[in-house]
């Protein structure tokens, strides 16, 4: 009975040892990725979009670093697919010769950015901050060519809501770019 005691006693201190570093690696592992979302956020061009965007997403509240990048990665391939199919289905709307060339030139752009976006999956799997640096510049680059070609020439149709969908992808590019330089 005594051995009972005094094993029982010795056993208390343990748990709540236990139970404090438990907690205490609770805490760990959420602050620093708070943290972490506004240090990649403040090297952002648009920074309350990239606090927005990445608390918007329920899959990053868990997400270290690399898996961060490869969830904006995909949402950045989402984006560029689905703003390509809008683009694409304007050629076919377009009236005028010079409209339809400067679609499909924009699409090529677009089929460009898609390229570079598996290129950064790529340089991620490999650890390769620099290379993925260069494809989320690339991406950004490729989003504000198609802008200025909606610029420089009177297009049918109206392309404002591609421009807006072009914006949200030079902006989630951005974010990829902030991420890499962490890496």
């Amino acid at each position: 009975m005594a051995s009972n005691l005094k094993t029982n006693f010795l056993m208390a201190p343990l748990a709540v040892f236990l139970f404090l570093v438990v907690s205490s690696s609770a805490r760990l592992t959420i602050k620093p990725l708070e943290s972490e979302i506004e240090h990649i956020c403040s090297g952002a061009t648009n920074p309350e979009f990239c606090l927005k965007f990445l608390k918007s997403k329920p899959e990053t509240a868990k997400a270290d670093l690399l898996t961060l990048a490869k969830l904006v990665i995909d949402y950045a391939r989402q984006i560029t697919t689905e703003t390509q199919k809008h683009i694409d289905s304007n050629i076919e709307k377009a009236t005028d010769a010079t409209s339809k060339g400067v679609y499909k030139n924009i699409s090529g752009e677009y089929g460009h950015s898609l390229a570079y976006l598996g290129d950064a999956l790529k340089a991620l799997a490999r650890g390769d901050g620099d290379s993925l640096k260069m494809f989320a510049s690339g991406v950004m680059h490729q989003a504000l060519n198609c802008m200025d070609n909606f610029a420089a020439f009177k297009v049918s149709p109206d392309p404002s809501s591609i421009i807006e969908e072009m914006k949200y992808l030079y902006n989630v590019s951005d974010i990829l770019l902030s991420i890499s330089n962490m890496i």
